[in-house]
């Protein structure tokens, strides 16, 4: 592969303070002079003005999904009825915004339906209601244990995979991908082994991934070699994390910091092993990006 194969995206968050025309034009310059497709991501929880913003700039952009909507996608519920709607007020936007890629949050332990991110409402309000102690890391903790074992999980798992086929086939024209999701508050897209199993576009999210294997006693590197020995991963949420070995398992959290913040997690080798085999859409997805970090994850491309 070249270097023109590749699609290196921003956060739409970057683009939330009033400095964003010169910040945009800077990315778009470095774009130009590493000489790379450049684009922007729309968060899940974006605003109708920044996407307009974006979209007027002729930017680009993917989806993470839903945008703009109530809920969260939970492809696991007894009734998923009202998602469909949903996701075809969000596929009508994708056409009116050039979109044809999006990745979404699908997989919760719980039938009840997930409120959507933002709007007025932090991640830890929507999911709260979601919590279950008996899936939990420990007791109080928001974090997950690992009951990808359970019968209730297996069965949520066969039922996201239906589910999830029948969204490619209801909407073919999106190339859809389920991320793996950060391990809390019983979200089941975990494990490489049960991400495969669904035979689905994935969204491999660092940090995410960096939290799972410390909580569920994995090697990063060895669980990120399963998932891409699956062929499944298309897209990559990419992220520094600060945690490592000197902070408690429960205390892990997310990532989202910039690509030369100091981690242990060796992001090059991750990145170089994703193109390797065969993945070509990056998405910086932090939330005070700056050129530099486009310029430090081309340089991993091209070593």
């Amino acid at each position: 592969m070249t270097m023109n194969d590749f699609l290196l995206e921003a956060s739409s968050i970057n683009f939330h303070n009033e400095n964003r025309e010169e910040l945009l034009g800077a990315f778009q310059q470095k774009a130009l002079q590493l000489g790379v497709k450049f684009g922007v991501q729309l968060h899940n929880d974006e605003n109708q003005e920044t996407i307009d913003f974006l979209h007027r700039n002729h930017v680009p952009l993917s989806g993470h999904s839903p945008l703009l909507e109530k809920y969260n996608w939970n492809f696991a519920a007894t009734d998923i009825g009202h998602i469909w709607p949903e996701v075809e007020n969000n596929v009508k936007l994708f056409e009116k915004l050039n979109i044809s890629r999006s990745c979404f949050h699908g997989f919760y332990m719980s039938d009840k339906p997930v409120e959507a991110f933002g709007h007025g409402k932090s991640y830890g309000e929507c999911m709260a209601p979601h919590y279950r102690e008996e899936l939990a890391f420990a007791p109080g903790s928001v974090r997950n244990r690992n009951f990808t074992e359970s019968g209730e999980f297996l069965m949520r798992r066969d039922r996201v995979k239906c589910n999830i086929a029948e969204l490619r086939r209801r909407f073919p024209q999106i190339e859809w991908s389920i991320e793996v999701d950060f391990p809390a508050y019983s979200a089941g897209s975990m494990l490489a082994k049960d991400m495969n199993y669904l035979d689905f576009p994935l969204c491999l999210d660092t940090g995410h991934l960096w939290c799972i294997c410390k909580l569920m006693d994995r090697e990063f590197h060895a669980e990120v070699n399963e998932f891409l020995e699956g062929g499944n991963v298309q897209m990559i949420h990419l992220h520094a994390s600060i945690f490592n070995d000197s902070y408690p398992a429960a205390e892990w959290g997310d990532g989202h910091k910039r690509l030369n913040t100091p981690n242990v997690m060796d992001l090059p080798r991750f990145v170089k092993n994703c193109a390797a085999h065969g993945v070509k859409h990056f998405v910086m997805e932090i939330f005070d990006s700056t050129p530099d970090d486009l310029e430090l994850l081309a340089n991993w491309l091209r070593s």
